[in-house]
């Protein structure tokens, strides 16, 4: 690290040792002998560690002795809550990390949002409470699903919004309470959604809302006719029309060649067919439209960063596995206020201040030196 990172530490990790703090309240039982920073501490140095929270705690423990707490003792701190409640002070964290966030000239014009499902593997029963399907996620086909929206403009991947998504909460009706709330704080300039979120309902709320999309158009029989009739085309545009119980919506269909630098021979034709609210669009903007969307793939880059901070575990216990993420994301969150990713003189690259390996050692030697006093 410079100098100037150095002498900077330790707002880093007055920051950081806050976090937990926000979101823990005070659940410890009456008689429980560690303090609420012992928790605190084991709870980061796990997370940094991309270990299990039994693993952590006897790791932490052999290095500072009996200050650091059994992993039952913080089970039994997390599971009372409820998946709802950790949500909730993760919003009330989040409104003071926006706060932050704002502070350091991001989440500023209108925003370029990226809307997406994320899944917590879970490898036992697939009929276990809270556990839905998936796709093949790391050797399964089951997990806890949450929903996320984020900021994905390079330098300004912030995530503005989570929530868990379950047999009774689906993902649509996620992303339209998320958009929502950051719709009453901030000025989206467009969502940017996957195509499984190409459904009538989706579609039909975002018109009403008048909020800018641009979501790719799944391949059925009616479209491959639409991509047969554009194949001598460089680009053409459609009004598409989509009807369901009496009631039928209206948007833009574009079909493009595709702007992506690399494409697989195999599955990709080299065309790029979407829906838009926008109704009228020059060549250039089709282009603008097909690059914008590109950046719809900071959203998997947050995921994966996030995962570098998730506690791992094998409990069932629904609260336990909300607490788990929601914390992954907060440690992200203000990861990326840190670095607020500073343009050095050449404006087209960037430099990290704090990659998230340093983040981590910094975490691990504060852990290690009973840094974390809130």
């Amino acid at each position: 690290m410079t100098q100037q990172q150095n002498l900077d530490t330790g707002q880093i990790i007055q920051s950081i040792g806050g976090l937990t703090y926000q979101m823990l309240g005070d659940e410890r039982r009456f008689n429980c002998k560690y303090f609420k920073a012992d928790i605190n501490k084991t709870l980061l140095f796990t997370a940094t560690n991309e270990t299990y929270l039994e693993e952590g705690a006897y790791e932490l423990r052999a290095i500072t002795g009996d200050s650091t707490p059994s992993p039952d003792v913080i089970f039994d701190m997390i599971t009372p809550v409820t998946s709802k409640e950790w949500v909730n002070r993760f919003d009330r964290l989040n409104t003071i990390l926006t706060k932050r966030a704002e502070k350091r000239g991001l989440l500023n014009g209108p925003l370029i949002l990226a809307g997406d499902t994320t899944f917590d593997p879970w490898f036992g029963d697939a009929n276990h409470d809270w556990v839905i399907g998936t796709t093949d996620f790391r050797g399964t086909y089951y997990g806890y699903g949450f929903v996320t929206v984020e900021v994905v403009q390079l330098g300004e991947r912030f995530t503005l919004g989570v929530l868990p998504i379950n047999q009774l909460y689906s993902k649509e009706r996620a992303i339209k309470e998320l958009l929502l709330k950051i719709l009453k704080k901030y000025d989206i300039g467009v969502i940017l959604l996957d195509r499984g979120f190409f459904n009538f309902e989706m579609l039909k709320w975002l018109l009403e809302q008048k909020i800018h999309f641009i979501i790719p158009i799944p391949r059925n029989g009616k479209v491959k006719d639409l991509l047969d009739e554009a194949r001598p085309y460089k680009y053409r545009i459609f009004s598409y029309s989509m009807s369901k119980c009496k009631e039928t919506i209206s948007f833009t269909t574009v079909i493009m060649d595709s702007t992506k630098k690399k494409k697989d021979p195999v599955t990709d034709d080299g065309r790029f067919i979407f829906a838009t609210d926008t109704e009228m669009l020059t060549e250039s903007e089709l282009v603008l439209y097909s690059n914008t969307y590109s950046s719809r793939w900071g959203i998997e880059t947050g995921y994966r960063i996030k995962d570098r901070f998730l506690i791992h575990t094998t409990t069932p216990v629904y609260s336990v596995r909300v607490f788990f993420f929601l914390l992954s994301v907060a440690i992200y969150n203000l990861w990326v206020i840190i670095n607020a990713i500073k343009k050095m003189k050449n404006p087209n690259r960037y430099e990290y201040w704090v990659t998230t390996t340093q983040l981590k050692i910094i975490i691990k030697k504060a852990c290690v030196m009973n840094m974390f006093r809130g």
